[in-house]
């Protein structure tokens, strides 16, 4: 433990005097106390998150349901969201992680998805109710190939998708049950997640993050906010279920900030949104340091400290 150091220099130093770097990401890592980046986050964390400022767990009770999902389909409609606001908020959005997913499917059905790209950027074919939606799930199926690897192969919709069909039969895969729970989450996130950045000139998505030997992506920045989504069920309180802001997403958040050691994202805020909940949480960087490690909310400081765990120097 490093309870004694005040200066970030200094909790850097006492965690590299203790342990040894290995590599991982940033959601593997990050609730360790047996890796340095781990210690380190624990460290910045100490005080608890409890309460933050703008936030009350108690005001934002659970609006839209998951009752009616079954197994893979949490996993589906949480990155198919993801890509739902991506659309939304870019014309020509970045494909890459669905891209590099579909590198795992049979030659026919990636020659599909190709022609289904053409269809993204342009929008002229998308006009049936609910496409969007579809179009959305779909990607959502080649990312998970590219986060899972081979292991998501078998499982995969995609599969199904005759040698001789186009996009259109691809978005007829898409169950419909999957679709209404997709377009309720887009609906509510109308109101309160985009229309509050509708004004946004800067907006980056899908923001990899880090070299080796730590690396991690966040979903997006909007202007100077480094905005994650959530399509979690929350927690079960008395009154139902409710949206808490636990110590694994504000490590996850700064994580992310700490990474950004060039700050090239030009992020100077970090904020959640609970897509299930309606709520939109914000709160500045150097605000959330302070109140959650004790410490002087220095983001530059504590990003060179981090930077110091790998460093050979």
């Amino acid at each position: 433990m490093c309870a004694d150091h005040g200066d970030p220099r200094e909790v850097a130093a006492a965690i590299r005097a203790q342990l040894p770097m290995t590599p991982g990401t940033l959601t593997s890592t990050m609730s360790r106390a047996d890796h340095r980046v781990g210690l380190f986050l624990r460290e910045l964390t100490r005080n608890g998150v409890r309460p933050l400022p703008g936030f009350s767990a108690s005001t934002h009770p659970q609006l839209i349901s998951a009752d009616s999902l079954h197994g893979g389909d949490h996993a589906t409609i949480g990155a198919a969201f993801g890509w739902l606001i991506r659309l939304q908020l870019v014309d020509q959005p970045q494909l890459i992680e669905a891209q590099i997913g579909r590198d795992l499917l049979p030659p026919h059905i990636q020659i599909t998805l190709w022609k289904l790209d053409r269809w993204i950027n342009s929008r002229r074919e998308l006009t049936e109710p609910r496409d969007l939606e579809r179009v959305a799930i779909v990607l959502a199926w080649c990312e998970q190939l590219f986060r899972a690897g081979p292991a998501a192969l078998l499982p995969c919709p995609l599969l199904h998708l005759r040698a001789d069909a186009g996009p259109a039969d691809l978005l007829d895969l898409v169950p419909d049950p999957l679709v209404d729970q997709l377009a309720q989450l887009g609906t509510l996130a109308a109101t309160e997640l985009l229309a509050p950045f509708s004004a946004a000139r800067r907006v980056r998505l899908g923001c990899p993050l880090g070299r080796q030997p730590i690396a991690a992506d966040a979903d997006m920045v909007v202007e100077d906010v480094l905005l994650e989504l959530k399509c979690t069920q929350g927690v079960i309180r008395a009154a139902g279920r409710t949206f808490c802001l636990g110590v694994d997403l504000i490590r996850q958040l700064l994580g992310y900030l700490l990474l950004d050691r060039e700050d090239d994202l030009g992020a100077q805020s970090v904020g959640v949104y609970a897509a299930r909940f309606g709520l939109l949480w914000t709160m500045p960087a150097d605000e959330l340091i302070t109140a959650v490690s004790g410490r002087p909310g220095d983001l530059t400081a504590w990003r060179e400290a981090f930077g110091m765990l790998w460093n050979t120097a």
